[in-house]
């Protein structure tokens, strides 16, 4: 039976690291019901900090070559104007990658958070009435947004709501596991890459 292993950044303790596999498994909804019905082992492995997602993809990689289809997908951290990998090996991250492909790299532009800016229907419906979607940048690519940008948008439009100002450990799992892919892939071209690699791979 093939696996599929997709190494993501985030999470720190074992809750929240639980969290985020379930939500990532739900946003992931298309490939990872494919992938079942192909008979295929979908591994969502949520790594903590962004160096040791790195790792845990390389030891992948390199100790087990033939364990099927392997992802890297991490934050990129500011603007990308070059390939995934290529974005990776350069800045201040210089990481070696010349034992994956390119298509096995993968990036959330410029963090995870600008995928929820392309879903203001479920921001409004995870935060309620208080939310104030005029402080969200009106960008058709969200991955235009800096990233400073995008979590002071996020604070700005949720600090008098109910659940309070956005906070990352308690609701990030949350919106993510709701957000509605198509929304976020027509918004965001480097989550439409992973969801057509992923596809790919499970198809």
């Amino acid at each position: 039976m093939k696996d599929v292993w997709i190494y993501v950044e985030g999470g720190g303790g074992k809750d929240s690291k639980d969290q985020l596999r379930q939500a990532f498994g739900q946003f992931l909804t298309g490939p990872r019901v494919i992938a079942r019905e192909q008979g295929v082992r979908w591994r969502v492995v949520l790594c903590g900090s962004r160096e040791q997602t790195y790792q845990k993809f390389r030891d992948r990689l390199r100790n087990q070559p033939d364990a099927g289809p392997v992802f890297l997908l991490v934050d990129a951290d500011r603007p990308v104007d070059s390939t995934p990998r290529e974005h990776l090996a350069a800045g201040e991250t210089r990481w070696d990658l010349s034992f994956a492909t390119d298509g096995q790299c993968h990036l959330m532009v410029e963090v995870m958070e600008s995928w929820f800016l392309a879903d203001q229907a479920t921001l409004f419906a995870f935060y309620g009435r208080d939310f104030a979607p005029g402080q969200i940048p009106n960008r058709t690519n969200v991955e235009e947004i800096p990233k400073s940008h995008v979590y002071a948008s996020l604070d700005r439009a949720t600090r008098n709501t109910r659940k309070g100002k956005y906070d990352k450990a308690d609701h990030a799992p949350q919106i993510l596991k709701d957000l509605d892919p198509d929304r976020v892939r027509a918004r965001a071209p480097h989550c439409d890459r992973l969801f057509e690699a992923l596809l790919e791979a499970v198809a």
